[in-house]
């Protein structure tokens, strides 16, 4: 094989033609052309030579032309390649002899030293540790947080431990050391009434675990936060676990429905608010065995497990029996129909003749075919207070009804029963049979169908029917026709017409929230509601207590630090609500547990409100105050009085459901921002992040509290992403 092959390399090929002489020109040539020794002058590839064999076949005598035009242009072409390479190839031995030459005569003499690169793995890094490696390395360190090794011990070398390094006139190893910087630390941020899950998500991305514990919670929506374990401001590490308190809603309470069936108006009413269940729609219904005002129908059955508070009941009342229509037969025993009845002169009363007698029968006889009419069209109609509320066509009242008009607060809100206090204003006069008297009353439908919510302190007109003793009679005649333009309106707690909201803050158990505490206050301030901060359980943690009377002092508020518990600093308070409550209406609010109904019963003996412990295993209280009431107080012997709400849950406004503040506008909630406005380089400056922002150098320098510009970032953000109401 081997001869063959070089047979073929070395001898030239023979002529076909004088193998076979008839053979084309055209083939001929192609075979020789395929057979060429020199590789330029063969077939570059079998398409081509593919492509010249079908042209031989359509020309089989025309001579192939390849050989002879790769011969005018084939050398060209390679010699730039050719002289390209020996170009690089020079270039290379004159780089490597000037490298030679550097080194054996330009290296600066010495001996060549070989070091065998040291183990640093697992040792401390440290000064001691560089000065015992000696002269022959450069140390570098990295830091790597790492929670599984120590603080400061060495992971990883580069280069490694054992390797030769040949080091010659001064050279060094650069040693790289990877330390443990044992777990990452960080600050705690305060994450309360921020969506649980979105919390959630940054404590992992922040390399921190996660333990949800859900709590039912009456003031904080379902699946947001209400505190986290540790606080806000605790420094945690890398790896820790974070317990994140969720709120599953309001706690609810269960009562079973009572049997209302068979009871009267009255009996029903009390049997409903002693469940605390609501009145839903009254209907009535004609019944041949019930008397007017007995319950029929319920549209819960007896029995039945509901929820408290929230359950209406729907109620069908009887109408009595139905009225049946007679006719009475005439009488034609005396001549009727010619009786002078309409041209007798009223002296005939006197008379006592045969014709008098006629005509009086007469009179009789023909009135007796009128239908007959129930007690309640002889009697007129009155007006009741029962399950319906108030409603016509009732017992009859004695004597023609005093009908009046006046203003007045509603003091609380219960069931849809109302407590008003009768308040004199312009062209309402209170009649004197009413003065200093809370009336108890209940608001028609029309209030349900307009969408409105009758609230306590509310001001509200009332349409009232007095007896000739100048009284509502077992509440009889009371309706409440109107409620009258609100000052401000506070969702939680469910307040109208405030002019003082007094935040209770428990300086410790539990423990406060800046950012609860400042989201209270400026739902206060844009709502043109004045607050006043209490800083109760100074006696537990004073240095505490005063640190956050400084900062709110700072921010423009009246605040004062107090101790139920030992009385100190009530006094002082007492003096200054005595001063600015009279004839005003306040609200205490603030997480439960921090002693509002402890405190009001302290500065108001006389209210004895039910107060509660904070559990110790949540650290939060449990609600004691289930409805926001309105207390009518005297205020010492001035003779004046103020009215005071002591309100049930949190008190706090989410931001998240309540689009009342555009992000722009709650700058202006924060009364010491207000000196620096108008002062940044920009002017729609954001006050978060940008330079030269005169509200940022005020934070930087002292002038405003760190905790209150991080609680303004938080809440304007909450602001930005809020989902607006329909």
């Amino acid at each position: 094989t081997v001869s063959i092959a070089l047979k073929q390399i070395s001898e030239t090929p023979k002529r076909t033609k004088k193998k076979k002489k008839d053979i084309p020109n055209g083939l001929n040539s192609l075979i020789l052309t395929a057979m060429e020794k020199n590789p330029l002058d063969r077939f570059e590839s079998a398409a081509q030579m593919q492509k010249y064999l079908q042209k031989v076949k359509r020309h089989p005598n025309r001579t192939v032309r390849l050989a002879e035009a790769k011969k005018h242009q084939g050398a060209s072409p390679m010699l730039p390649i050719i002289l390209g390479v020996l170009s690089a190839f020079g270039i290379a031995l004159v780089v490597a002899g000037i490298f030679v030459v550097k080194t054996l005569f330009f290296s600066g003499g010495g001996a060549v030293q070989v070091v065998t690169v040291a183990d640093c793995m697992g040792k401390i890094a440290n000064e001691e540790l560089v000065s015992s490696l000696g002269k022959n390395y450069t140390v570098q360190f990295v830091e790597v947080f790492d929670k599984n090794v120590e603080k400061g011990v060495i992971m990883s070398q580069s280069p490694s431990p054992g390797e030769n390094r040949r080091l010659k006139g001064g050279q060094t190893v650069k040693l790289v050391l990877t330390v443990s910087a044992g777990m990452e630390e960080q600050v705690l941020g305060d994450y309360s009434l921020q969506n649980a899950r979105t919390v959630e998500i940054a404590l992992r991305e922040k390399g921190l675990g996660v333990t949800l514990i859900r709590e039912m919670h009456d003031a904080i929506p379902g699946g947001f936060v209400i505190r986290t374990s540790p606080e806000p401001g605790a420094t945690v590490r890398t790896g820790d676990i974070i317990e994140l308190y969720v709120s599953s809603g309001e706690e609810i309470e269960y009562v079973y429905v009572p049997k209302f069936i068979g009871m009267d108006e009255k009996s029903a009413l009390k049997a409903l608010l002693d469940a605390d269940l609501e009145v839903g729609e009254v209907t009535y219904e004609y019944s041949k065995k019930e008397k007017e005002g007995v319950v029929l129908k319920q549209s819960v059955e007896p029995d039945r497990r509901v929820a408290k508070f929230v359950t209406k009941i729907d109620f069908v009342l009887s109408k009595g029996p139905e009225p049946v229509v007679t006719t009475a037969p005439v009488t034609t025993t005396a001549p009727v129909t010619t009786a002078p009845v309409t041209t007798a002169p009223s002296t005939t009363d006197s008379q006592t003749g045969p014709e008098t007698a006629k005509t009086t029968a007469a009179v009789t006889t023909d009135a007796s075919t009128a239908p007959a009419t129930t007690a309640a069209e002889t009697t007129g109609a009155a007006e009741t207070t029962g399950i319906a509320g108030t409603r016509e066509n009732a017992a009859p009242t004695p004597g023609p009804p005093m009908e009046t008009k006046m203003t007045g607060r509603l003091l609380s809100c219960t069931g849809g029963l109302y407590t008003f206090f009768p308040e004199e204003t312009e062209g309402y006069p209170v009649p004197e049979t009413l003065r200093q008297t809370p009336l108890f009353l209940r608001a028609r439908g029309a209030f349900r169908y307009q969408g409105e919510s009758p609230t306590a302190g509310d001001l509200v007109l009332l349409r009232a029917e007095l007896d000739e003793n100048g009284v509502p009679e077992d509440g009889r005649g009371l309706l409440m026709e109107k409620i009258l333009p609100r000052k401000n309106l506070l969702i939680r707690p469910p307040v109208a017409n405030l002019d003082y909201l007094i935040v209770t803050v428990a300086a410790v158990e539990p423990a406060p929230s800046a950012l609860l505490l400042d989201k209270l206050i400026a739902s206060a301030l844009v709502r043109g509601v004045t607050p006043i901060l209490v800083l109760n359980k100074r006696d537990l943690a004073p240095a505490a207590c005063d640190s956050l009377a400084e900062i709110y002092r700072a921010a423009g508020l009246a605040v004062y630090p107090i101790s139920v518990r030992t009385g100190e600093g009530t006094e002082e308070l007492r003096d200054a609500l005595f001063s600015l409550l009279p004839d005003r209406c306040a609200a205490f609010a603030g997480a439960s547990g921090v002693g509002k109904s402890s405190c009001l019963n302290l500065l108001f003996p006389a209210l004895s409100l039910s107060t509660g412990r904070v559990s110790e295993r949540t650290g939060r209280g449990r609600h004691t105050t289930r409805q926001a009431v309105l207390h009518r107080l005297p205020l010492g012997e001035s003779g004046r009085y103020c009215f005071l709400a002591d309100t049930p849950g949190f008190g706090l406004l989410d931001f998240a459901r309540f689009d009342f503040m555009e992000p722009e506008d709650l700058v202006f909630s924060f009364p010491e921002f207000e000196p620096y406005l108008g002062r940044c380089r920009y002017t729609k400056c954001t006050h978060t992040k940008e330079e030269g922002c005169a509200i940022l150098a005020a934070v930087r320098a002292g002038g405003i509290a760190p905790s209150r510009h991080e609680s303004y970032l938080a809440l304007r953000e909450e602001l930005k992403h809020r989902k607006r109401r329909p």
